[in-house]
């Protein structure tokens, strides 16, 4: 049976813990730091809950990616999500195989985020994924984390954060990146027509 599993006690276990939109910093583990979006990119999305809510998503997950990445050299796909109240929460999916594939988890969590985003329960989710990508300024192929944020409000992008193995047990982040994306099956319908 199919079942949603919320992953606040492995992020414990970790060193990781919850933020909300309201504290100053998201917590991170120590060899992560909170890391910087683009400026202009986030000029550029005119709306400042929708910028505090992708900062505060994207410095949720990627201490856990890294992690993940440095421990395992890589992992499945897992979500966070902000609350209408402003908290925290990271979630994944146990879709009953010992070894599924990450677009059926993809499916899954998306189909989740869906049914309780429509109970008007989130204001902002986001799925963190592992993925080959080839980088538009140079055309060269790298892994990277792949951050896809929605907001209620009708926001979806995509930021990137390419990677490199240096060593088992090490890795190198580089240049982050974002891109906006229309999602075939979005988590919200969009407050803004």
């Amino acid at each position: 049976m199919k079942s949603f599993k919320i992953l606040n006690i492995v992020m414990a276990i970790l060193g990781l813990t919850s933020c909300t939109t309201n504290d100053s910093a998201p917590s991170h583990s120590k060899s992560t730091k909170p890391i910087s979006l683009p400026r202009e990119f986030m000029q550029s999305l005119n709306d400042e809950q929708v910028s505090k809510d992708l900062e505060a998503l994207v410095n949720a997950e990627l201490p856990f990616a890294q992690k993940m990445l440095e421990q395992h050299g890589e992992f499945y796909p897992f979500a966070a999500t902000i609350s209408k109240d402003g908290e925290a929460a990271y979630l994944a999916a146990d879709i009953g195989k010992e070894n599924p594939k990450s677009a059926e988890m993809i499916e899954f969590v998306t189909a989740a985020l869906h049914a309780q985003a429509q109970k008007g329960e989130y204001r902002a989710a986001a799925i963190c994924t592992d993925i080959a990508i080839t980088l538009p300024s140079t055309a060269q192929k790298t892994d990277a984390i792949r951050i896809s944020f929605e907001h209620r409000k009708g926001s979806c992008l995509y930021f990137f954060i390419p990677y490199e193995k240096v060593k088992p047990g090490a890795i190198t982040l580089g240049e982050a990146f974002a891109s906006t994306f229309q999602p075939a099956e979005p988590i919200f319908v969009s407050e803004v027509k």
